[in-house]
């Protein structure tokens, strides 16, 4: 058995959310059908066991598998866990860490979401974004959007102080702090302090300027 893993993985599902737990288990949904098929007995008894499955859904489970229709019970197991809150979802997970060693295609997925870590759920978001493009049109997608990265990296601006008439900086170097004010209130307790970063501004606008004439003097001598 991997300690490591079990621990890994028990640990990132104490971390997710019910909404974060929804959108794995769906994200995932497909390979989990065919991963748990050689252990829907054992799922379907600690969902039973921790009462999120009924007998009568045990026993619906359990008698496809025996009659040989294991893709029929993995998937009836899964729909009946998504149609149910998220205490079932969370013991279902928390059942393929203490069976997934008999399982190697559930093995699979969770040592891929223990490599991912944090980065789960951003790699599940850009998955569906991309899935929902026709394929054909995926390496367009990408392609423009490194296109659009690079051309947008960087920023040239005219400049009238320097020998330079033109200055290059990172674009991400001069992105604005902002303040989200909702209410009445709210704007009134910051009104002072805007009004305090506004002066800062200028103040620091009106020494840049006096610096950069300074050296372009200094430069013409």
């Amino acid at each position: 058995m991997d300690t490591n893993l079990n621990s890994a993985i028990s640990a990132f599902l104490s971390n997710c959310d019910d909404h974060q737990l929804f959108w794995l288990t769906r994200f995932y949904m497909e390979r989990l059908e065919q991963a748990i098929e050689e252990g829907v007995e054992g799922v379907s008894f600690m969902l039973m066991g921790e009462d999120h499955f009924t007998g009568q859904e045990y026993h619906s489970v359990t008698e496809l598998a025996e009659k040989g229709n294991r893709p029929g019970a993995s998937k009836l197991l899964l729909d009946l866990v998504m149609e149910k809150g998220s205490g079932a979802r969370k013991v279902m997970w928390e059942s393929f860490v203490k069976l997934h060693h008999h399982l190697p295609k559930l093995s699979r997925i969770l040592n891929e979401i223990r490599e991912r870590g944090d980065g789960q759920f951003a790699y599940m978001d850009t998955e569906r974004d991309f899935s929902e493009v026709p394929k054909h049109l995926k390496d367009v997608r990408r392609k423009h959007m490194e296109t659009l990265r690079a051309q947008t990296e960087t920023l040239r601006v005219n400049t009238i102080l320097m020998r330079e008439k033109v200055k290059v900086f990172q674009l991400v170097d001069r992105y604005a702090e902002l303040t989200v004010i909702s209410t009445v209130r709210d704007r009134t307790l910051v009104e002072h302090e805007l009004l305090a970063r506004g002066r800062d501004h200028e103040e620091w606008r009106e020494k840049d300027l006096r610096d950069l004439g300074k050296m372009n003097w200094e430069i013409q001598e």
